[in-house]
């Protein structure tokens, strides 16, 4: 009795030192079939630093300067038209003509089939476009004294020619054009006859020809001058001409003409012309 006595005045003694200690833990309860849930732990967020970068370093040429307001711009510069090159007006033209005459009747002045004239030539341009120019041409040509003999007598005959023509032209190089050309002409043959008592007589016809010609012209400008030579070939289709000739009358005696046929100058030529145009 007395032990108890003196146990409980020591508790009570002993319990304000004890009030602030948290209470014992209750003893473990029994276990049961699930565990308790505890609850997370909060999640604290701490506040975005915003630091300013610094900018990156440059190495190449600063940026353009892009404005945005309009900006009047040069007008652009305008080439000035060039000027075109002066065409040929006018060309002069001289030339040869080498023809073959196939009539057996130039055998009595020549002892060959070949006929030769010279002459000369305007030439003036009517139509242009591109490479091809259109042109038109007149030329007076000829060939004078072919001399033969027969029947004891001296014959001779003159050729002169005008011609006009139309020439087509298209240039292949700048320096080197081809050529076509169809001509209308007449020819004047004009047919002596000198006997052996000097006897004289002559008889000049007209007859009207046609030619066709093709070649190549080659040229090259000198300032404001063409210079340039061509050749062609072609063929002349002509009209015949009389060979006669009427002797003078003897007192009351009338002379019969003396009648040697007809002479045409039909055939193949060859046409070499130096020419100069303005």
């Amino acid at each position: 009795m007395l032990a108890r006595t003196f146990a409980l005045v020591a508790l009570t003694l002993a319990a304000p030192a004890f009030a602030d200690d948290p209470p014992a833990p209750s003893a473990p309860s029994a276990p049961s079939a699930m565990p308790a849930l505890e609850a997370p732990p909060p999640v604290v967020v701490a506040p975005e630093m915003v630091i300013d970068a610094p900018p990156p370093l440059r190495t190449g040429p600063p940026p353009a300067v892009v404005r945005t307001g309009l900006v009047e711009r040069p007008a652009p510069e305008v080439e000035a038209p060039r000027a075109a090159a002066t065409p040929e007006r006018v060309s002069f033209e001289v030339f040869a003509r080498r023809q073959h005459v196939g009539d057996g009747n130039f055998a009595l002045f020549s002892d060959n089939a070949a006929l030769g004239l010279g002459g000369i030539a305007v030439r003036a341009p009517v139509y242009s476009e591109g490479p091809w120019t259109l042109s038109a041409q007149a030329s007076i040509e000829g060939h004078e004294a072919l001399v033969g003999a027969a029947r004891g007598a001296k014959l001779s005959v003159d050729l002169s020619r005008a011609v006009g023509r139309a020439e087509l032209a298209y240039a292949i190089y700048p320096q080197l054009s081809a050529l076509g050309a169809a001509g209308f002409g007449g020819e004047v043959a004009d047919f002596r006859y000198v006997g052996s008592n000097a006897e004289e007589g002559h008889l000049k016809t007209w007859s009207s020809f046609g030619e066709l010609a093709a070649g190549l012209d080659a040229h090259v400008r000198l300032g404001s001058v063409l210079v340039g030579a061509r050749f062609e070939g072609g063929f002349v289709a002509a009209a015949a001409h009389d060979l006669k000739a009427t002797l003078p009358d003897v007192g009351d005696v009338v002379r019969q003409p003396i009648d040697f046929g007809t002479l045409s100058f039909n055939g193949a030529f060859s046409r070499f012309a130096l020419h100069l145009g303005f």
